[in-house]
């Protein structure tokens, strides 16, 4: 058994297919829009995001999960025997988000 796991954050877009075949974790970032905070996949889907994103081109940006988020996110990955994690962060290149 591999002791790495992969994770990705939420903006990367990895196909549903890979993330199955490979087992990669998805990191959920926070998408703000107008001075309200969504978790991307879990309080805004991708469609709606896309959407509010032409709506507010102005008023987005993206923040890295809380660290309680990261700390859970360790805690399961010690549960499952993994002793290792790699991190895919795509983060700073996606054309539509600007950070802040």
């Amino acid at each position: 058994m591999t002791k790495v796991r992969i994770f990705a954050d939420s903006i990367s877009d990895i196909p549903q297919e890979w993330m199955t075949k490979y087992h990669i974790g998805i990191v959920p970032l926070y998408i703000v829009f107008e001075g309200q905070s969504y978790l991307d996949r879990i309080e805004m889907d991708t469609h709606e995001m896309y959407r509010r994103v032409e709506d507010q081109a102005s008023c987005r940006k993206l923040q890295l999960p809380h660290p309680p988020i990261l700390s859970k996110l360790s805690a399961q990955l010690l549960k499952m025997g993994k002793t290792y994690c790699l991190s895919v962060c795509l983060l700073s290149y996606h054309p539509l988000i600007r950070m802040h």
